[in-house]
């Protein structure tokens, strides 16, 4: 089992940050899943157009780090922030 999933286990990460291709963000709190009887085939947590994918994930308590690349090609450093 790998670090982040026992740390999602224990409680230690607490939140998921979702980051889409067309420019969309879905944050949402781990414990607000619905448990899924017999393991189920996967939960819908947004309805995606064709075009859009998922760019990236991540498990979270307070903030993460995000780095991409912005206009002009420049080099982007953001700081994600859970405000309660």
């Amino acid at each position: 089992m790998s670090k982040a999933i026992k740390a999602v286990a224990h409680g230690l990460l607490q939140r998921m940050w979702l980051c889409f291709v067309r420019r969309r963000i879905l944050t949402f709190e781990i414990k607000d899943l619905k448990t899924m009887t017999n393991g189920g085939r996967g939960l819908m947590l947004i309805d995606l157009d064709a075009k859009d994918t998922l760019a990236g994930a991540a498990a979270y308590t307070r903030s993460i780090n995000i780095t991409g690349i912005g206009r002009g090609g420049k080099s982007v450093l953001k700081t994600w922030r859970y405000a309660a």
